[in-house]
Parts: structure tokens; C-alpha cells; sequence
């Protein structure tokens, strides 16, 4: 089953409902690591593990997506995770100071 994609066309809702809750979750995620410091990074980490997680199963279950787009854009998150984890350490550096 792996690397097989629905044949059905792009839902435009579902595709505004991604973008919609990515959007509020990048925003809480932003929210939580301003105002609360190194503990909010701890917690948007778990926020976006979560929210990646069940999003993947919703497109998995929809039909909409392989998985091996999955794997890629898991990949780019996790990259990108990390590069917030080294601006992290560099702005509590620049705390420290």
C-alpha cells in the first residue's frame, strides 16, 4: 500500500482546513515560545509531534497523500525543528550573557 495515491481530485475544503489549522498552530506554537520562555519550547515541541501525528492520519485516511510525501514533509519538519532548537540555544545563550 505504501506509495500508492488516490486518484481523486484536490478538496479545496480540505485544503483550506489544513491551511487553517496549520496557521493556528503555528501561531500558538510562536505564542507559547514568546511568552513563556524555554518552557513553551519544550511544549510546542510536543504540540507539533502531536499535531503532525494525527494531521498524518487524517490525510493518510482521506486518501489524499502517499507515504512517502508524508516521510518527506516529516522530514523538512524535523530540519526545521531543529534549526529552532539551535535559534533556541542561541537566544538562551545570548540570555545568559
Amino acid at each position: 500500500m505504501a506509495g500508492v495515491v488516490s486518484r481523486q481530485p484536490l478538496d479545496v475544503n480540505l485544503l483550506i482546513s489544513t491551511l487553517v489549522v496549520w496557521v493556528a498552530v503555528a501561531v500558538g506554537v510562536v505564542y507559547m515560545i514568546v511568552y513563556t520562555g524555554v518552557t513553551g519550547v519544550v511544549f510546542a515541541f510536543v504540540v507539533l509531534v502531536v499535531g503532525v501525528s494525527v494531521w498524518r492520519r487524517v490525510l493518510t485516511g482521506s486518501g489524499y497523500t502517499d507515504r512517502e510525501s508524508i516521510q518527506s514533509a516529516l522530514t523538512d519538519v524535523k530540519a526545521q525543528l531543529a534549526i529552532l532548537n539551535e535559534k533556541v540555544d542561541s537566544i538562551r545563550k545570548t540570555l545568559e550573557e
